[in-house]
């Protein structure tokens, strides 16, 4: 008797949660078309993983069926303004298999960020894709510039790591916790630093062929993962990764 009820509660758990998202996704829309992006977007600050995986994919983002997102996330330069309204693009966020984003993490998609699969994120980390000084005098020094930025597979980021337009990391690399990247690093790197440095090359193990099938890696082929470190060395600022 008790586990037919508990079966009872849990289907009707499941289609409450159907009609909770589907209504939610209406709320985003409606505030889209009334209120404006802005409005819209703010949802992905206060909804639930599930919720959030579910505006993001309703919108374009290419998110792969086994991702770890965890919520708030924060997504900027997502309108694209079109005849007679705003249109959300969270399409330039990528996101492979096997992915983890920790919370509070800040995605400016000006250009695309494309997270490849088995790539790690832990919290707070920051995805930064243009430079803008507005209508400053350094603007004559320091135009406006965009570039997309790519995570390779088996890319572990520290918790609030600052990574700039125009960067590719990996496959394989490991950055410490709030480190900022500022320029591209080669596979089987480990990276440290206010800007970023080769701290040493990582010891690669023999590589295994893995299936290409998330929307993130498209041809590139598949790396090793990253060793641990020699008997008696510290792990560099794994301190609350995630």
């Amino acid at each position: 008797m008790q586990q037919n009820v508990t079966r009872k509660f849990r289907r009707t758990r499941k289609v409450l949660r159907r009609i909770y998202d589907r209504v939610k996704l209406w709320e985003f829309g409606a505030r889209k078309y009334l209120l404006g992006f802005d409005n819209a977007n703010g949802m992905l600050r206060v909804a639930d993983r599930q919720l959030g995986r579910r505006i993001l994919r309703a919108y374009g983002c290419a998110l792969a069926d086994h991702v770890d997102l965890n919520t708030p996330i924060e997504i900027h330069n997502a309108a694209e303004p079109t005849s007679g309204e705003t249109r959300v693009r969270y399409d330039k966020l990528v996101v492979g298999d096997h992915c983890h984003i920790g919370r509070d993490c800040f995605f400016d998609l000006s250009e695309r960020v494309v997270l490849e699969d088995h790539v790690c994120v832990a919290m707070r980390s920051t995805f930064i894709t243009h430079i803008a000084v507005g209508q400053t005098a350094l603007k004559a020094l320091y135009p406006t510039e965009r570039g997309a930025i790519r995570l390779r597979r088996d890319t572990y980021l520290g918790a609030g790591v600052t990574v700039l337009k125009g960067v590719e990391l990996g496959p394989n690399c490991l950055v410490a916790a709030g480190s900022v990247v500022t320029k591209s690093f080669p596979p089987d790197s480990l990276i440290a630093g206010v800007p970023a440095r080769l701290v040493r090359r990582l010891e690669a193990p023999e590589t295994q062929a893995q299936p290409e099938t998330s929307p993130a890696t498209g041809t590139h082929p598949a790396a090793a993962r990253p060793t641990g470190p020699a008997r008696g060395e510290s792990t560099p600022a794994h301190e609350g990764d995630r």
